[in-house]
This record gives C-alpha cells, sequence and structure tokens, in this order.
C-alpha cells in the first residue's frame, strides 16, 4: 500500500470514527484516473440509505481538497451478509438468524433462532423450541440474518 493510499485510509477511519460508524471493510486503491475508496459502513442501530448518502458527502468533501481526482463510493452491508464476528452478532440482539455449526466428529448443524447474549467468543440463540443455545464463535461455520416477512391482514 502506498503512502497516499493510507494516508487516504487513516484520513477516512478517524472521520468515520468521530461519528460512531462500523467500518464492516475499506478499500483505497490508486487508479489511472486518480483514487478510489469503497466503503461498507454499518451502525449499531442499521444503516439508511440517506445515512449512506451523508457519509459519501462527508468523505469526499474530507478528501477531495486534498485529492482532487478522487472516487468515493459508500455501501451498506447488506441484509444477506455473512456473520463472522461479536460485533456482528451484536448488532442482530433480538433479531433473527441462522447459524451452521460444527458438531460432533466434523459434522455440521444448522440452528435457527433469535440472538439473545453475545460475549466471551460466544454467540446465545434462542430457538423456536425456547431452547437457548450457546455457540462458541470458533464453531460458527456460516450464519447470516434471517429475514421474516410478515404480510398484513
Amino acid at each position: 500500500m502506498s503512502n497516499t493510499e493510507k494516508n487516504v485510509e487513516m484520513l477516512v477511519r478517524e472521520r468515520l470514527a468521530s461519528e460512531s460508524v462500523i467500518v464492516i471493510a475499506l478499500t483505497v486503491r490508486l487508479t489511472g484516473g486518480g483514487i478510489k475508496v469503497a466503503a461498507v459502513l454499518d451502525t449499531e442501530a442499521g444503516i439508511t440509505v440517506g445515512e449512506c448518502a451523508r457519509y459519501n458527502r462527508s468523505l469526499r468533501e474530507l478528501l477531495e481538497t486534498q485529492f482532487p481526482d478522487i472516487s468515493v463510493e459508500v455501501a451498506s452491508p447488506g441484509l444477506d451478509r455473512a456473520l463472522k464476528t461479536e460485533q456482528d452478532f451484536r448488532r442482530l440482539i433480538n433479531k433473527p438468524v441462522r447459524v451452521t455449526r460444527l458438531s460432533g466428529e466434523g459434522r455440521s448443524t444448522d440452528i435457527t433462532g433469535t440472538v439473545r447474549v453475545v460475549e466471551a467468543g460466544t454467540v446465545c440463540i434462542l430457538t423456536g423450541q425456547n431452547q437457548e443455545v450457546a455457540i462458541p464463535l470458533d464453531d460458527i461455520i456460516a450464519a447470516k440474518q434471517e429475514i421474516r416477512w410478515s404480510y398484513g391482514k
């Protein structure tokens, strides 16, 4: 990574940290036409399209004075994003998830339920059978938020 890329990344991270934004992914690349910044952001409450647009403008205004040939893209992580970290699961407390975990003898098991607690490298999920299942993050093979559609009467 070049010094310019490092400098841009530092400026972006500092700005976003001051606004309590969670940086899911950040790439900074030098291109033939300038610098390209792509950020995937979230907040504890979830991020809206309007917030993505506001952060896009904020970052562009911050950076374009020093780097006139800059392109900034800000996006949300999307509903189907894989869950990997404690922070990912904390964001979904009291929301439905589907987790595939490694169980005995190298087999996998799917668990669907509501995230209740996330601490010390463990996710606790309340299943539809009212069972609380504690799953170490290291045992999770895959996890995603469950989308449940409800239709009006």
